[in-house]
């Protein structure tokens, strides 16, 4: 009993918080929350006419991060990458045919690496599509 008064107390303390400005009130929290949603669908960048949208990019970035070693991530490391994107069968034949489409080296910056992503989504539409 005592434990559910503290909650209730709490509650009413929070309630009591947020009437008196401290606490953002719960329509300005689902506001801000909306917001977010916006921002995460937002096209920040767009690479090889795909329009990139701010969630994608944070996913891709974490990647990019997880997989790199001195800033950079290099080829062997891209069929992981690519099914941590959410590809379920990636050839390694597949990922070094678009890797030569960004560069000449085995390794990617994270700018190239975000190319690369989408060079590697539309090669794999166009074999999906010839298959």
């Amino acid at each position: 009993r005592k434990h559910r008064s503290r909650r209730r107390n709490r509650k009413k303390h929070s309630e009591a918080e947020e009437d008196s400005g401290i606490l953002p009130s719960r329509a300005s929290r689902i506001k801000k929350d909306e917001e977010d949603v916006d921002d995460e669908n937002e096209i920040v960048e767009e690479f090889e006419g795909r329009a990139v949208i701010r969630a994608e990019r944070d996913r891709w970035v974490g990647i990019f991060q997880r997989l790199r070693h001195d800033g950079q991530i290099h080829a062997t490391s891209l069929t992981q990458a690519m099914q941590l994107c959410g590809h379920d069968r990636v050839e390694e034949a597949d990922t070094l045919k678009v890797l030569k489409q960004v560069t000449q080296y085995t390794n990617l910056n994270e700018d190239e690496f975000m190319r690369f992503v989408c060079l590697f989504e539309i090669h794999m539409e166009q074999s999906y599509r010839e298959h």
